[in-house]
């Protein structure tokens, strides 16, 4: 949504802010596959936190 919004816009701003948040979705999403495949393969799961399991 920031990434159309600065691209509508012409903001350089708010195109940085979509960028960050989509690295961190992406991020996210690398870390939880990781974890799926480690439990797939016998292994143990990556620790999701304390914050993620409340």
């Amino acid at each position: 949504m920031f990434v159309l919004i600065g691209t509508a816009n012409s903001s350089t701003g708010t195109l940085k802010v979509g960028g960050v948040i989509a690295f961190a979705f992406a991020a996210a999403g690398i870390y939880i596959y990781f974890g799926v495949a480690s439990q797939a393969t016998g292994g143990r799961a990556v620790p999701l936190g304390r914050s993620v399991m409340r």
